[in-house]
């Protein structure tokens, strides 16, 4: 069988921007979109909220915290799209909300590396991926 490039790297734009269930096991679940490809509000996002600083960000002498509340904003207004089954510090529903995405990206840095590695994995989007998990 031979492969083309295509089938190797085309992505489904529909998961891209639709997210990707991040299993946390007993933990929960959590619907992260890409950061990137088709999910263009991430972009308009993230150029929005970084302009103001963009010079910083040019000169490398951004302030690491205003860099910080910045991905943790755009990520939670355009990569985190949901989440089930999370409980806050006493066990309590945690329920999804954009602040409470906020807040667990800000309390969970941990956390939040991993959302941004899974968000930035093109891999995880990638449509013959998707098509062998389908089949198995």
């Amino acid at each position: 069988m031979n492969k083309s490039i295509f089938s190797s790297f085309k992505n489904d734009t529909t998961r891209e921007q639709g997210g990707v269930t991040m299993d946390l096991g007993d933990l929960g679940q959590i619907q992260v979109a890409r950061a990137g490809g088709a999910n263009v509000s991430y972009e308009k996002a993230l150029l929005a909220a970084s302009k103001p600083h963009r010079r910083a960000f040019q000169a490398g002498v951004i302030d690491e915290k205003v860099a910080k509340k910045i991905m943790v904003d755009v990520y939670a207004d355009t990569i985190i799209l949901g989440w089930s089954g999370l409980k806050d510090e006493n066990g309590a529903d945690f329920p999804f909300s954009k602040d409470n995405a906020r807040k667990l990206l800000t309390d969970l840095p941990d956390l939040f590396a991993q959302i941004r590695a899974v968000a930035e994995d093109q891999t995880l989007f990638r449509q013959e991926i998707l098509e062998q998990d389908a089949k198995n």
